[in-house]
C-alpha cells in the first residue's frame, strides 16, 4: 500500500508480505502515515456512533396514539440503521470503481519477507480473486446480533461504562486468533489479557455497586454488551481470514456485509411485525412513528449511519493490512472521548472508583 489514505489506499499498490497461509498483508510491526489516518477516522467516528446511539435512546417522542410519549427504544430499528450504513459503502466501492475504470494501474507488488538472517524477493498479483458473495453473510450474521445485543446493553447501562467493558474484544479477539489463525501469544500479550479482563470486573463492579447516573439495570446491561464482544470478535477473526484469502477491497466488505444485514433484518423486522410476541422486543411500527414526529431521531439515526459506514471502513482497513487485534486495541481507545463527553454532559458522575478504573484501562491499552 502506497502513501495514500482511505479509499486510495485500498485501490492504489500494496507493498506486503507473504504467510504461509496464502493471505496478503503488511509487516504488521510498522504503522505509516495512512494507517494513523485509518486509526484516527476509526477513533473519531466510533465515538460519535456511540454518542449518537446513546442519544437516540434517551429521546422521548410520540409514537402509536395506544401508548404515552416514551423514549426511543428500538435496537432492531437500530441495527437495521447501521446496516443501511455499510450499505452505502457498496455504492461508494462501485464509485469508486467506475472512477478508476480504465485508469492504469501495477498489476504486481513486491512482497518483501524478513526471515531474520536473510530476505527474500517475490512478486505476486494485487488483484483480489473470485469469491462467492454470500461468504459474508455469516460475519453479516455475528454483526448484527453483537449490534442488537450491544444496543439493548446501552440501555440498561452508562455510556462509558459501556464503553469500557467493550474492550473485553481484544481478549476474545487475541484468544481466537490464536486458535483459528495460527497466532501466538507471547508471555507479555498474557498479561496484557489477564490485565483487561480485571480491569473489566472492576468497571462492571464499579457499574453496579456506584450509581452515579441514569442507568436503570447496569447488571444487565454489561452483561449484554460483554456477550455481544464475544460474538463481535468471531465476527473479525472471520473477516480477518476472509479478507486474507481473498484479497477482497474493505468497502467491498462492508458492503456486502451490510447488504445482508440490511437484507436479514428487514425480513426478521416484517415478520415480527405480524407476531404480537415480537413487540415486546421491537415495534417496527412505533419506531417509525417516532422517527417521523422527531427531527432530533432523523439527526441521531443519520449520525449513526454515516458514522458507522466510516468506522466499519476504517475497521476493516485496519483488519486487512494489520490484523483484528490492532482493530480492537484502536476502538478500545474511544473510551477516552465517550467518558469525557458523558461527564461534560451529565449522564454521569466523576467517582474516585470510575476515574481509577478508567485510567487503568487507558494506560493498559
Amino acid at each position: 500500500m502506497g502513501e495514500s489514505s482511505g479509499i486510495n489506499a485500498e485501490y492504489g499498490d500494496n507493498h506486503s508480505i507473504h504467510n504461509e497461509s496464502n493471505c496478503i498483508y503488511r509487516d504488521q510491526t510498522k504503522m505509516r502515515g495512512s494507517d494513523i489516518v485509518l486509526a484516527f477516522s476509526m477513533l473519531i467516528s466510533g465515538t460519535v456512533n456511540t454518542i449518537a446511539a446513546k442519544f437516540t435512546d434517551s429521546i422521548s417522542v410520540q409514537g402509536v396514539k395506544s401508548l404515552p410519549v416514551h423514549e426511543f427504544n428500538h435496537p432492531a430499528v437500530q441495527t437495521w440503521a447501521m446496516f443501511i450504513g455499510e450499505f452505502l459503502c457498496l455504492l461508494v466501492h462501485r464509485v469508486v470503481l467506475c472512477w478508476n475504470y480504465g485508469k492504469p494501474a501495477n498489476k504486481y507488488s513486491q512482497i518483501k519477507e524478513d526471515a531474520g538472517s536473510h530476505a527474500s524477493i517475490q512478486f505476486k498479483t494485487n488483484q483480489p480473486k473470485s469469491f462467492p458473495f454470500y461468504i459474508f453473510w455469516l460475519p453479516a450474521l455475528c454483526d448484527m446480533t453483537a449490534t442488537t445485543l450491544m444496543y439493548v446493553g446501552l440501555t440498561f447501562t452508562y455510556p462509558s461504562v459501556y464503553q469500557m467493558l467493550r474492550g473485553i474484544l481484544v481478549v476474545f479477539t487475541g484468544i481466537l486468533s490464536m486458535i483459528f489463525l495460527g497466532r501466538k501469544l507471547r508471555a507479555y500479550n498474557w498479561v496484557g489479557i489477564f490485565l483487561i479482563i480485571f480491569g473489566t470486573a472492576i468497571v462492571g463492579l464499579s457499574s453496579v455497586l456506584h450509581k452515579t447516573g441514569t442507568a436503570p439495570r447496569p447488571l444487565l446491561g454489561d452483561i449484554l454488551v460483554v456477550a455481544a464482544q464475544l460474538v463481535a470478535a468471531v465476527q473479525m477473526v472471520l473477516e480477518e481470514k476472509l479478507i486474507g484469502k481473498y484479497n477482497v477491497p474493505p468497502l467491498q466488505v462492508v458492503g456486502f456485509e451490510g447488504m445482508f444485514g440490511f437484507l436479514t433484518v428487514t425480513v426478521v423486522l416484517t415478520v415480527g411485525y405480524f407476531i404480537p410476541q415480537f413487540k415486546s422486543v421491537d415495534d417496527t411500527y412505533d419506531a417509525m412513528l417516532q422517527i417521523v414526529n422527531s427531527w432530533q431521531l432523523v439527526a441521531t439515526l443519520a449520525g449513526s449511519i454515516i458514522s458507522i459506514a466510516i468506522l466499519n471502513f476504517s475497521g476493516i482497513s485496519i483488519t486487512k493490512y494489520l490484523s483484528a487485534t490492532h482493530r480492537t486495541t484502536i476502538d478500545a481507545c474511544r473510551v477516552f472521548l465517550v467518558w469525557i463527553f458523558s461527564l461534560i454532559i451529565k449522564w454521569e458522575k466523576a467517582v474516585v472508583s470510575t476515574q481509577s478504573t478508567f485510567f487503568f484501562f487507558f494506560f493498559f491499552f
